[in-house]
């Protein structure tokens, strides 16, 4: 703007020229020193992070509102959960300051558990429907078949017929992994449940901070397992 308005001034009143050539110096020296700013530097990375959260936040309320009424449920049944851990942690902080200290860092991974938590909920949902329109049993028939159609076939249908054989074995092989797959995340959201239920009655009267530690980085290195 202040380019612009300058230009348009030295236009009119006739020194166009001279306001030019001072802009074009004034310009040249911002664009050499500012970028090089350390303090410039910092005010651009806020800028990017602050994007990078908002980008992140909306990812994660649009995997919310993807999820089924069901996985919804248990998402804001954990929430309501680390809501009250928070608010039972931060009544430690007169009652029995050493705890609350011990516990500060744990506690903190808490709000990203939710992050994770729905990540998991979202593949079980997405497994749990690839499942429901397939079925391990007519598969199986179609190989079985197959099969039988090999023992039959000569030798210029025997290659196409072993090929669509190959087919249905890796489908088959797909299927057991994507249920053994589902499985896994199922279990480990009943454990999460689990051990936040712990947690919260945990931090109602802590008694020990350092195994509530342990077990929330234990929980944590599981879940990276899972994921």
């Amino acid at each position: 703007i202040v380019l612009i308005a300058s230009l348009a001034a030295g236009f009119f009143t006739g020194a166009f020229w001279p306001i030019f050539l001072i802009i074009a110096a004034l310009e040249i020296i911002y664009m050499t020193f500012v970028p090089s700013s350390r303090l410039f530097q910092r005010y651009v990375r806020n800028i990017h992070m602050e994007l990078d959260d908002e980008d992140k936040k909306k990812e994660f309320e649009r995997i919310v509102r993807s999820l089924n009424a069901q996985n919804r449920r248990k998402f804001h049944f954990i929430s309501k959960i680390i809501i009250d851990i928070n608010r039972n942690h931060k009544t430690l902080k007169n009652s029995n300051p050493t705890s609350y200290a011990l516990l500060s860092e744990s506690i903190t991974k808490l709000d990203p558990l939710k992050e994770s938590f729905v990540r998991l909920l979202l593949s079980y949902q997405n497994y749990t429907n690839f499942l429901k329109d397939r079925s391990s049993f007519e598969i199986k028939e179609k190989i079985n078949e197959l099969k039988r159609q090999i023992e039959k076939a000569n030798s210029k249908t025997k290659k196409l017929i072993e090929k669509r054989l190959s087919i249905q074995e890796k489908r088959l092989d797909r299927l057991n992994k994507v249920k053994t797959n589902s499985e896994v995340i199922l279990e480990q959201v009943k454990t999460i449940e689990d051990m936040l239920l712990f947690f919260q009655e945990q931090s109602l009267a802590v008694t020990d901070p350092a195994e509530v530690n342990n077990q929330i980085t234990s929980m944590f290195t599981d879940m990276e397992c899972a994921e």
